[in-house]
């Protein structure tokens, strides 16, 4: 970080699906470092949009189209040398929507890093926070069978602090230990609905369950265990083994519905020749709890959920 530097990053994407949902998203970043005679001061800031159509509007339950454009700035410090260092900034999002008044949200971001023996052991904790843009692709990646008239609140990490070491087992072998807690709001889970007639007219009816998720959001504390170990037991084998362990905190809900007690990846890599190589990665996810609501159909009329939050 001794010299000036200034990059940038665009992305854009449209997405489409077979029954009728297109969605445009752009990002711009700017990252800005400009050494100074205390330190180092850092920005990023850019701006996002979206587009999706031919979704179920959240407000007045019609058919429409969700636009919000997002503006980000991220200014930091950077202080310290190799065996104590800190950064300490803030994060900032104004975010505009076509239906809902504009927003802001302001997180602190701070890091701090200790050093008591190089390439040894290093020890790191910190202050952050997150607002996520739940925008309707991102929902159906995670979620390929969620309505596709999706329309999900964003939702709001309103911090988190973390901490955690990093060091050496042996020559080969590094490993990372580290702790999360973070408080959210409008963490979004999925759900399926289940509709029978009414059993005082027909005790024995059929029930029908929506092939389809909807979406529920919860403000939950989270708290995350990770355990990460690399080892390269040669110039040509490479082994990482990543675990997390969850512990949900709900604010109404029982459960944090379909979401895992733990997951585990494995990731095997192995360099045949200096022009060929091949990998293989193994997922294992935890015991998940699901969530089916129960309601009385009766005619056409179905029984809509509302949301517990007015936020974007």
């Amino acid at each position: 970080m001794n010299d000036p530097y200034f990059g940038f990053d665009f992305d854009y994407h449209y997405f489409s699906t077979k029954t009728g949902q297109n969605e445009n998203y752009g990002k711009f970043l700017a990252h800005v470092h400009k050494p100074f005679n205390f330190g180092t001061g850092l920005l990023d800031a850019g701006v996002y949009y979206t587009s999706a159509n031919n979704i179920e509007n959240r407000n007045d339950i019609n058919i429409d189209t969700r636009q919000q454009s997002w503006l980000y700035l991220n200014p930091t410090v950077f202080l310290g040398k190799k065996i104590f260092n800190a950064k300490l900034g803030i994060k900032t999002w104004y975010i505009s929507d076509k239906y809902i008044n504009a927003q802001v949200r302001v997180t602190p971001d701070i890091l701090l890093n200790f050093n008591p023996a190089e390439n040894i052991i290093k020890l790191y904790a910190g202050i952050s926070g997150n607002y996520n843009n739940n925008f309707y692709s991102k929902i159906a990646y995670e979620n390929p069978f969620v309505d596709p008239e999706h329309d999900a609140y964003n939702s709001f990490e309103k911090i988190r602090f973390f901490g955690g070491f990093d060091g050496k087992f042996a020559a080969k072998t590094n490993f990372k230990i580290g702790f999360d807690y973070s408080m959210i709001d409008n963490q979004p889970f999925y759900y399926l609905q289940e509709y029978s007639l009414n059993p005082t007219i027909t005790p024995s009816t059929p029930k029908i369950v929506d092939n389809d998720f909807s979406i529920l959001y919860d403000d939950i504390n989270l708290f995350k265990i990770n355990l990460e170990i690399i080892h390269r037991s040669s110039d040509k084998l490479d082994l990482l083994l990543s675990g997390n362990y969850f512990v949900y905190k709900m604010d109404e809900q029982k459960e944090a519905w379909n979401m895992p007690a733990w997951d585990a990846t494995l990731s095997l890599g192995y360099k045949i020749t200096e022009q060929l190589s091949m990998s293989a990665d193994f997922f294992l996810i935890g015991e998940r709890k699901a969530l089916i609501r129960k309601t009385l159909f009766k005619s056409s009329s179905t029984f809509v959920l509302s949301s517990k939050s007015n936020d974007i």
